[in-house]
């Protein structure tokens, strides 16, 4: 999968992620999803998911089989209590320099900037931000919800239409990043999330960040192109016909001029839900 680029980080920027995964699967009893690091860096559950493989060792990280999630136990941490608040540290996770107090981030400046930095490069080559988009948005709706929803209800408080909002869950569900239960009495298809803190500083932070990368909002700009192309034929079309109805063919070329780059324009900067 192009979202799935662990393996292309420098070992510096993976071991943010590791570390990270480390401290969060200490806070929840050894057990953690990739979704359980999402609140803390604006990536994509595949690369952080790849990043988790790359930890499997069979003893020290393994990954559950049989679950309804991808699920990582790490071992040294499966009899801690669980702790239910956000991570909070007074040391960068990522190399162990000291944090402002007053700050929620879990790495230094540094470190993030490192991060940063090769996600950038990432994003020129592999669909990363795209995914990324959609599943910082799902999952912190969702747990807003209390982690089973429907698809209607996502689609309701997100920038994409209900069939492809079903998409995108569909592959999450593939990916065994949500679980899919179908309710045969009422005839609906529900989506399970991990249960997960997203608390919305930590969302508007990482969204942010996710939206700064164009590759977010490609598939919203490949669908206006495509609308205003199909607009243009139609246009050019009807513009053709009428000129067998013996109007003037360099009318209606006057018209075509004007109507079509006014079109265009509004098709471009309407706000409407995306589609696939």
């Amino acid at each position: 999968m192009a979202q799935a680029a662990a393996s292309k980080l420098s070992d510096g920027a993976l071991n943010i992620i590791e570390n990270i995964s480390r401290r969060v699967a200490e806070k929840n009893s050894g057990r953690i999803t990739p979704s359980h690091v999402l609140p803390y860096l604006p990536l994509s559950i595949g690369i952080v998911q790849d990043a988790l493989n790359q930890m499997v060792d069979g003893t020290t990280v393994t990954k559950m089989p049989g679950s309804d999630y991808a699920e990582y136990e790490f071992t040294a941490f499966k009899d801690r209590k669980k702790e239910s608040d956000m991570l909070n540290a007074e040391h960068c996770i990522g190399c162990d320099t000291a944090m402002h107090r007053e700050s929620k981030a879990v790495i230094c400046n540094q470190c993030s900037d490192l991060l940063h930095s090769e996600m950038n490069n990432l994003a020129e080559t592999t669909g990363w931000p795209a995914y990324a988009a959609y599943e910082h948005d799902f999952l912190y709706h969702a747990t807003a919800k209390g982690s089973c929803v429907q698809a209607d209800a996502l689609a309701g408080t997100s920038p994409y239409t209900l069939r492809s909002t079903r998409k995108k869950l569909e592959k999450m569900a593939i990916n065994h990043s949500v679980k899919q239960e179908l309710d045969r009495e009422q005839g609906v298809v529900r989506y399970h999330f991990p249960e997960v803190e997203y608390p919305r500083d930590y969302y508007d932070s990482n969204m942010d960040v996710i939206m700064s990368y164009p590759a977010s909002v490609m598939e919203e700009i490949e669908i206006k192109i495509t609308k205003i192309m199909i607009s243009l034929g139609f246009l050019f079309l009807a513009m053709v016909c009428l000129a067998f109805y013996g109007i003037p063919f360099p009318f209606l070329l006057l018209l075509l001029a004007i109507i079509g780059p006014a079109m265009s324009v509004v098709i471009w900067r309407r706000r409407k839900k995306v589609e696939e």
